[in-house]
């Protein structure tokens, strides 16, 4: 392994592989809003059409193991040059198609290419900076950058589209893919795996036995119902939950929204409860009942990628970054999708400023309400980078505190919505559905929200600042009300 570059070098070597990962997760939203133009300039079927976007992102995410096993054996930086090399002779063969086949298979191609610079790029941060501070600062970076490039491709891919034609959004990756290669050779350091080549099997077979103590059974012992503290495993089980009521936003999308979105959200807490159980149930079985716990109080930022590098070997510790941070991104597009969706509902009813409601002239999609809850995003993560806020420990804390409590009095407040309107509106007999479900839901949610807000303080480190947050939320349902006064034809809906 190669010496580490000076501290200028590795902020310039952090750039450019922060770059790189931009492109490679921009490519994969870039040719959405390309699609009709791609479709009627090489004849598409419109079955055929998804697979301009399904070739990219199926041979990028079956393929990230195997780069990534490829670095660690044949180098590191060896591997980021040929995979920006593969991914951008793809995108030049990729504008230059002439049949939707071509274009299909030069998608393919740099999924592929995509899928040995990801892990290389993220191996090579781990490489240039320590364990610590360090690291995880030049991980932020390197995350919100790369996040950034599915919501950017939307816009670019738009732009480019509309002022340069179809094609453009495959070769603007031509130069800059080039030009990062060429960078690489004498920015980044070489490094690779000394020890012995192979994967390790036992490890990764192991998970099926546990660690040293086996599976783990406590977590189904009733009587850690109420150990340690129910009142924050309560919240962080309801956060976990977050976004499932968002199914609703999408009711004017369903063919039969009756059925389509009762099963579309019962389906959803049932898979995230699941999933949830399943991985807790793993990380315990690997750690251990006792050593979970120990591993929790001390260490529990690297506690899942711990335990997969310890069954699953370096490679499968790198892909499991990776996939840690592309399912941090997809879970903040849901929401930014939802949000903007919120935003351009309310102001079609009056209670936002109408130009929020506008969609664009061509695509259709709510572009200023997304411009909006970009831009206010964009503002609050600047202000907390400015005060040098830790982005694991307190951003993602407490904003999870906040959706969290936020959400609760939502949902509080639509059950109490539902209980008012049936009893004025007779449309629906059954009772079940228009007072005992929602009176039940409504005392089911005041309880958690009370105790929630009551340990608020305790998840943001700070009372003054959870009983902040508390008041905030507060003010801001009384500042619905002000608005349901101020513009009465805001409670209508059209």
């Amino acid at each position: 392994m190669s010496a580490t570059p000076s501290t200028d070098r590795r902020g310039l070597a952090l750039a450019l592989l922060a770059v790189a990962q931009f492109i490679v997760v921009l490519d994969a939203a870039i040719v959405n809003v390309a699609l009709p133009s791609i479709g009627s300039a090489l004849h598409f079927s419109q079955d055929d059409l998804s697979w301009v976007v399904n070739a990219y992102t199926l041979t990028f995410g079956g393929f990230l193991l195997l780069g990534g096993r490829m670095a660690d054996l044949i180098g590191r930086r060896r591997m980021f040059i040929i995979g920006l090399v593969v991914f951008a002779t793809a995108s030049l063969a990729g504008g230059l198609a002439q049949s939707d086949t071509w274009l299909i298979v030069a998608r393919a191609i740099q999924g592929l290419g995509a899928a040995i610079v990801s892990p290389a790029a993220l191996s090579l941060v781990t490489v240039l900076f320590k364990e610590g501070s360090e690291r995880n600062k030049a991980m932020g970076v390197w995350g919100a950058v790369s996040g950034s490039g599915g919501a950017a491709g939307v816009l670019f891919g738009g732009m480019l589209t509309q002022w340069a034609g179809w094609e453009w959004v495959l070769f603007v990756n031509v130069p800059i893919g080039i030009a990062a290669a060429l960078v690489a050779t004498r920015l980044l350091p070489e490094s690779r795996n000394d020890g012995e080549r192979r994967f390790d099997f036992a490890g990764a077979v192991a998970i099926r036995g546990g660690g040293d103590e086996g599976l783990s059974t406590a977590m189904f012992q009733p009587t850690q119902i109420l150990s340690g503290s129910p009142a924050l495993a309560l919240m962080f089980a309801v956060s976990g939950f977050l976004g499932f009521e968002a199914a609703a936003v999408y009711r004017d999308e369903a063919r039969n929204p009756d059925k389509t979105i009762p099963r579309a959200t019962y389906g959803a807490l049932f898979v995230i409860g699941g999933f949830y159980a399943l991985v807790a149930w793993s990380i315990i079985s690997a750690w251990g009942d006792k050593g979970a716990v120990d591993r929790a109080q001390t260490n529990s930022a690297t506690m899942l990628l711990d335990a997969g590098q310890r069954f699953l070997g370096t490679a499968g510790f790198e892909v499991m970054q990776y996939l840690l941070v592309g399912s941090v991104f997809a879970c903040i597009l849901s929401f930014h999708n939802v949000i903007a969706r919120y935003i351009f509902r309310l102001a079609n009813t009056g209670a936002m400023p109408a130009k929020a409601g506008l969609s664009h002239p061509r695509h259709r999609s709510p572009y200023i309400a997304s411009v909006s809850q970009s831009a206010s995003a964009a503002i609050i993560l600047l202000i907390c980078a400015l005060c040098g806020l830790d982005p694991i420990a307190q951003v993602f804390t407490w904003l999870v505190g906040i959706a969290t409590i936020g959400v609760m009095l939502l949902m509080l407040g639509t059950c109490v919505a539902i209980l008012m309107f049936f009893r004025h509106n007779k449309s629906d007999t059954r009772r079940w559905n228009t007072v005992i479900a929602p009176a039940l839901g409504c005392l089911g949610l005041g309880v958690t929200t009370a105790i929630t807000a009551k340990n608020l303080p305790l998840l943001m480190g700070s009372t003054t600042l959870g009983w902040m947050v508390v008041v905030l939320l507060v003010l801001t349902i009384g500042a619905g009300f002000v608005v349901a006064a101020i513009r009465p034809q805001a409670n209508t809906t059209e």
